[in-house]
């Protein structure tokens, strides 16, 4: 199941593998959150005749463990029964760049940031490494990282300075998820999709290991998900959480349910804590990158109206429904019917806020540059709109309400809130819309 044939990652890829065929050596990074589909994009890009070693760096990987991977992949590539015993890992990469000087080879390292806690001078030795050999050698080599620790690791970041193109993967979007879903469940409804895009976060990594589900029927994941089949997807944000983040602090925890619940203002999180929030609300936003501020649109520093949203939908949704103590205690207990049938209580509303997710997802994407686009709040609180686009150039203004009924009173009265804050917009073609699961779908532009 292909799922990077028409992503711009891949046509970065390609674009790196075809300077590599035509000179010597490159070398490329590949970064992005956890469960982007990073490795996925490596092997459905490189398939052709050119020989891959790919290494994979584990928190609990060994350095003889990777060595020997190495040694195994050696013999193959050379058709010969014994290569060198290495004392370390560097050792290997030396040798296979060695080897590069007389034939082409892509070394991939995934999950390089690992490779330091097996052997901690590794990072600044390859850098040194690669300084020496990158002009002698016809070698491509591979960064594969987390994002988010890259910037935590100073060994890594200055290594990561010596690559000739960065590639950062991305969750898919709305429409590029839609696009995607037609593909793998072209019978598929709106609910499907809405299930599909609350659970993955459009993240290609966790939408891959969805295909282990029946179908990409909105029951068929809840039953994956939430069965004894579905342990090593609801394990994947607590061992990125635990072993690479290294994330322990149960404060950090504690709000992120918080917003996970919806709680997204500064005051209801510090209700959830004893400590001042503020300190690990930086944390979670600057050092492990889970959270972001959002702001109402056009009020870009209103410290006042600021609220707190998770920057990666997989983690949203591992927090309000994996995470959860009661949830916790079913799948502890193996109460699988008991487990689906609490999740799916709790899906429902769940949904309902995805859905409005989705459909700014889908006016940001649609309308980046001609559109101001994003969600409006009053500082009161009494005013809410879902999303307010703006278009400058032919001066229209369009408000639009995520719900399931046709009624537009309550938008029209948001939206004279918003014009009342904001005159210089009064002049502007006014449209009101309501959005449904029916117009998941449709054209709406």
């Amino acid at each position: 199941m292909a799922f990077w044939g028409r992503c711009i990652e891949k046509e970065q890829l390609l674009g790196e593998n075809r300077k590599f065929l035509q000179g010597s050596s490159r070398m490329v990074s590949i970064s992005g959150p956890s469960g982007a589909g990073k490795t996925t994009l490596v092997r459905e890009t490189f398939f052709d005749d050119i020989e891959n070693i790919h290494l994979f760096f584990h928190p609990t990987s060994t350095q003889k463990g990777v060595i020997e991977v190495l040694r195994a992949e050696l013999c193959r590539i050379s058709r010969a029964n014994e290569v060198p015993v290495f004392e370390t890992l560097i050792d290997g990469i030396a040798y296979v760049l060695a080897l590069t000087r007389r034939q082409r080879i892509r070394l991939i390292l995934d999950g390089v940031d690992c490779a330091a806690r097996i052997e901690p001078n590794f990072l600044g030795a390859l850098q040194e490494l690669w300084e020496k050999n990158r002009q002698s050698t016809q070698c491509l080599l591979v960064l594969v990282t987390e994002s988010h620790i890259a910037l935590q690791n100073r060994a890594l970041e200055n290594l990561l300075l010596e690559a000739d193109a960065e590639i950062e993967v991305h969750g898919w979007t709305a429409n590029e998820l839609a696009y995607v879903f037609r593909e793998i469940h072209p019978e598929g409804g709106n609910l499907d999709l809405l299930t599909l895009y609350a659970i993955s976060g459009g993240l290609p990594g966790v939408v891959h290991e969805l295909g282990a589900a029946k179908s990409y029927a909105a029951d068929d994941l809840i039953d994956y998900v939430f069965s004894d089949k579905g342990a090593g997807l609801r394990e994947m944000p607590e061992v990125f959480l635990l072993r690479d983040l290294r994330l322990t602090s149960n404060n950090c925890h504690e709000l992120l349910r918080g917003v996970a619940a919806g709680q997204t203002r500064w005051s209801q999180l510090q209700d959830r804590v004893s400590e001042p929030a503020t300190p690990y609300l930086s944390r979670l936003i600057g050092k492990y990158g889970l959270l972001e501020k959002r702001y109402p649109l056009l009020h870009h520093s209103s410290k006042s109206s600021v609220r707190y949203v998770f920057k990666d939908g997989f983690f949203r949704f591992w927090y309000a429904m994996v995470d959860a103590p009661e949830l916790t205690v079913l799948a502890a207990q193996s109460d699988w019917k008991g487990l689906k049938a609490a999740a799916s209580v709790r899906m429902n509303s769940f949904l309902a806020e995805t859905m409005r997710q989705w459909f700014l997802d889908r006016y940001i994407d649609q309308a980046r540059y001609k559109m101001e686009v994003g969600a409006w709040w009053n500082h009161a609180g009494t005013a809410t709109i879902d999303i307010v686009a703006i278009d400058r150039s032919q001066k229209i203004i369009e408000f639009a309400q995520v719900e399931n009924t046709g009624d537009q009173t309550a938008l029209r009265l948001a939206a004279a809130k918003f014009l009342e804050q904001h005159p210089a917009f009064a002049g502007f073609e006014r449209r009101f819309r309501i959005l449904t699961l029916d117009d998941m779908q449709n054209p709406i532009f």
